[in-house]
């Protein structure tokens, strides 16, 4: 005897959605009425369903009808089939409205400018460019750019630069500061003495921004600090900073944004923190409509504003 997974191809989205009305409205009357059919198609619709699967999901009991296991476990399935149905429609009609649809991952807080600010330029231009913004750790980020995932990814050069199908745009050199919240006890102390004393935000080990920091401290003689979080995300950082004694390591050009010019501030490393280079990657020979190519030029000059 097949199992009732075996015959679950059987089923036809359409009989789906009557199963999810069903359970929704406890009548079948209603769900026919919701998917404008009658009253008998729909009920040789569920009857068509249940003996496809050979199982029961759906019971009269106290004047309403019921799904039974079988049935609730298939409309549990049916709900997450129904919202990737709709997501799926959101993203179609994008594109169908939208002249382009850009993908840009990224994988330095220093974007948190120029990218927002790209975008703002290119909405004044053109509104119907659509955008979508992934974050991600470099091979993921790489793989969904050769795979036409991602148009372009906005990295650190070494992060890229083994990767010979790959092209790098330049914009800007950035380097790690430490932030803390504005009244922090640290701003009048000596750094070098101080420092060991508190935790840290500090970007996830394994990742070049963490061994950069490792490695400039251990230059200048000084143990790496501990940290008491690991992350990439400004956002994550910021309350934390605000309501703790926490420092959090950033690049520093995260001070185009206002709320940290008001609020945070910055100091030096008691020595001389080493920067890198950050730019926009794309692949090789790949075709560019004209909004890509505006895209690049609005994030050269935006790059440029903020040197």
């Amino acid at each position: 005897m097949n199992s009732v997974k075996q015959k679950m191809y059987r089923l036809r989205l359409r009989q789906i959605m009557l199963i999810l009305a069903i359970e929704r409205f406890g009548s079948v009357i209603r769900a026919a009425q919701s998917l404008n059919m009658s009253q008998p198609a729909a009920t040789r619709m569920l009857k068509e369903a249940e003996l496809n699967l050979g199982v029961r999901l759906f019971e009269r009991s106290g004047g309403a009808t019921r799904p039974t296991a079988h049935g609730r476990i298939l409309c549990a399935y049916g709900k997450k089939i129904e919202q990737q149905l709709l997501c799926a429609g959101d993203d179609l009609d994008m594109v169908t409205s939208a002249q382009t649809r850009m993908t840009i991952g990224t994988l330095t807080a220093g974007a948190a400018f120029i990218l927002p600010k790209t975008i703002e330029r290119l909405q004044a231009v053109n509104p119907r460019i659509a955008f979508r913004i992934v974050e991600g750790k470099i091979d993921s980020l790489v793989h969904d750019i050769r795979t036409g995932e991602i148009d372009f990814l906005i990295c650190r050069a070494e992060e890229v630069e083994k990767f010979s199908d790959m092209d790098f745009i330049p914009l800007y050199d950035e380097i790690n500061k430490p932030f803390v919240r504005k009244d922090h006890p640290i701003l009048n102390a000596d750094i070098s003495e101080q420092y060991i004393k508190y935790k840290w935000i500090l970007p996830p080990i394994g990742t070049l921004s963490r061994d950069t920091v490792d490695r400039d401290f251990r230059s200048a003689s000084l143990e790496p600090p501990v940290a008491a979080v690991e992350t990439y995300s400004f956002f994550s950082c910021e309350p934390l900073l605000l309501s703790t004694d926490l420092i959090a390591v950033m690049p520093a050009q995260i001070t185009w944004r206002p709320i940290v010019s008001s609020h945070l501030r910055s100091f030096e490393f008691p020595f001389e923190a080493t920067p890198w280079t950050v730019g926009v990657v794309s692949l090789k020979a790949a075709h560019r409509p004209e909004a890509y190519q505006l895209f690049l030029s609005e994030l050269v000059k935006v790059a440029g504003m903020s040197a």
